[in-house]
């Protein structure tokens, strides 16, 4: 089924491995890691090898070898995750390759750069430390409730502004509204 917020497999794959990895203090393999998210070794060794060479996971070799955090949960945010998979989450408005747009004349207005600004808050606010894998794609998130920016780079034309607070029911419900579509408690 087609989404209008596409992430690519191996990113998803980066972000649950990564949570998986902080939940332990010991090393997991790929086989481990594959099986703990029911997905191909093959696949998990390739997104493993791009984290390693992102510099958020260490490769211990030897019979208890595997993987680990090169760097405390602490400081790594699920942007950083993202944009080390799948590039830099950009200010891009316009969906076409190339660009035909400047994304204010576009047929979606400044959506997607509204979008793009908002994933990148919504990850960048969320540490790997306050995270919890219980279950395969089953998160518990142990963190602060995230706040949204409530200024619209749109300049009040879109429905987060708090103009139309009435008719969308608020920035609250927004947020809850977001945070449900994401799979993340508040």
């Amino acid at each position: 089924m087609p989404r209008a917020l596409n992430i690519s497999e191996a990113a998803a794959m980066a972000l649950h491995t990564m949570v998986a990895l902080a939940g332990t203090e010991s090393a997991l393999t790929s086989r481990e890691l594959a099986a703990r998210l029911t997905r191909s070794e093959a696949h998990m060794s390739k997104v493993l090898q791009r984290l390693v060479k992102a510099g958020y996971v260490t490769s211990i070799r030897g019979p208890h070898g595997g993987f680990m955090l090169s760097r405390p949960a602490v400081e790594i945010c699920m942007l950083d995750i993202y944009e080390a998979i799948d590039g830099k989450v950009g200010d891009v408005a316009c969906t076409q390759t190339p660009p035909v747009c400047d994304g204010v004349s576009c047929v979606f207005g400044r959506l997607v750069s509204l979008i793009n600004r908002h994933v990148r808050e919504y990850l960048g606010a969320i540490r790997l430390d306050e995270l919890t894998l219980i279950a395969p794609g089953q998160l518990v998130r142990n963190g602060p409730p995230i706040v949204l920016s409530k200024e619209c780079s749109c300049g009040g034309n879109c429905a987060c502004s708090d103009r139309k607070k009435g008719a969308s029911g608020g920035k609250a419900e927004k947020i809850k509204r977001i945070a449900a579509a994401m799979r993340v408690p508040e």
